[in-house]
């Protein structure tokens, strides 16, 4: 149980053991599930981050807009599997097709294979026309 918290806040650290001997006698005080439930195979914590990442691609994917942008969105969000999606989608900002040109504003620094550039290529033809 200690590992999958230790995975899960990676950046906390304890400053000596008697803090970490004081933090499991009140985890442990507070815990509401017996030893057979806790060591079960199925006793799981519940991942935020990976939740969050699928309620904003559920979101995006269900999204009534139907503007050329939330139009991509929805395209990319379901060319890619949901990691690279989220990355693609929170690290991009899409400006608008002018003539021939579609302009991408790169808001994280991200590493794209070209295959992944063929497909947001592929999503931005199937929107905005296949000029670009």
């Amino acid at each position: 149980m200690l590992l999958k918290l230790a995975d899960q806040y990676s950046n906390y650290h304890f400053g000596c053991k008697a803090s970490v001997l004081n933090y499991m006698a009140k985890a442990l005080a507070n815990e509401l599930r017996n030893t057979d439930q806790a060591n079960s195979g199925n006793c799981r914590f519940d991942n935020v981050e990976k939740s969050n990442k699928e309620k904003y691609l559920a979101q995006i994917e269900t999204s009534a807009n139907l503007s050329k942008e939330s139009q991509l969105k929805h395209k990319i969000a379901g060319s890619f599997e949901a990691a690279m999606a989220y990355q693609i989608l929170t690290s991009c900002s899409f400006g608008s097709a002018v003539r021939t040109r579609f302009f991408v504003k790169l808001l994280k620094n991200i590493t794209l294979t070209e295959c992944d550039r063929s497909k947001i290529l592929q999503a931005v033809q199937d929107v905005y026309g296949y000029e670009i």
